[in-house]
């Protein structure tokens, strides 16, 4: 029988919830100890014993990381307002729970990874003694460089969180761009390619001379956009009222960036709804 003791009830509570939520059926007990809190008694063979492991380090990541990346993000880092130490925390999360996201080779992900590994080992050593152990010990002393770790994880996220920034200060200066430029055309339809490949709204396809003269008519290069630049700059030079973008890849960078530009004007269709016969180069 394991005997495990927790300082927190909310700790303990999260632990024996989570061995509760499991299929197979486990006897647990739970009392309260003057010396050593909340004990928690786990009737585990070999078999559930990864159960219990688990259960740990549900506990570690729900509570204690939480508590340090906040405490990180607020008093290493110095952010105070609540929605920004909430967005950069989930963030955070965002490296942890979704690696694809941000690639496999991302260093958090990958990070974080290897301490739940160091986690498990350790849990898995302190019930294999067949001895109670209290989940503070564990975690104060044998895995305070956690902390130190998540530190360069919030570093991380906050370099995400200012790209992100500056990403919507760009979007919102290309948005008063179009306010205060009238529209060239009223419609224009766009077909996903490396560059994009524009057609009037009468299906004639743009042709290479034409958005070369139109990336050297507009000074968009207040923009960071140069004459060299063939998706967005033609875009912006004609600012239409109305866009439609044909393609497979809705989640395609360069297209969420001309959606979120024209936010209600723009749509995204599949490549088969595309209204034009002609795909091919003249």
């Amino acid at each position: 029988m394991a005997e495990i003791y927790f300082s927190n009830k909310e700790e303990a509570l999260s632990f024996c919830d989570f061995l509760f939520a499991q299929k197979d059926e486990m006897s647990v007990q739970w009392h309260y100890h003057k010396k050593w809190g909340h004990v928690v008694l786990v009737n585990e063979n070999q078999e559930k014993e990864e159960r219990v492991v688990r259960g740990l380090i549900h506990v570690y990541v729900v509570h204690r990381e939480r508590s340090w990346l906040i405490d990180i993000i607020r008093n290493c880092y110095y952010f105070s307002d609540d929605d920004e130490v909430a967005h950069i925390y989930e963030l955070c999360c965002s490296f942890r729970d979704e690696p694809d996201q941000w690639g496999e080779d991302h260093p958090s992900s990958y990070r974080h990874s290897q301490q739940l590994e160091r986690l498990r080992e350790v849990f898995k050593e302190a019930l294999e003694k067949g001895e109670g152990f209290a989940f503070d010990s564990i975690i104060t002393f044998r895995f305070q460089r956690f902390y130190d770790e998540l530190i360069e994880v919030v570093g991380e996220a906050i370099d995400e969180y200012k790209r992100e920034q500056d990403y919507q200060t760009y979007i919102q200066h290309l948005r008063e761009y179009l306010q205060a430029n009238p529209s060239k055309v009223e419609r224009l339809s766009i077909v996903q390619s490396q560059p994009f490949i524009f057609y009037s709204h009468k299906g004639r396809r743009y042709t290479s001379e034409e958005i070369k003269k139109l990336t050297k008519d507009y000074p968009l290069y207040l923009f960071g956009l140069g004459t060299d630049e063939l998706d967005l700059t033609p875009i912006m030079a004609l600012a239409p009222d109305r866009i439609k973008i044909y393609g497979n890849d809705p989640s395609d960078p360069k297209t969420l960036t001309v959606m979120n530009i024209f936010q209600e004007r723009a749509e995204f269709l599949p490549l088969n709804k595309f209204p034009f016969k002609r795909l091919s180069p003249f």
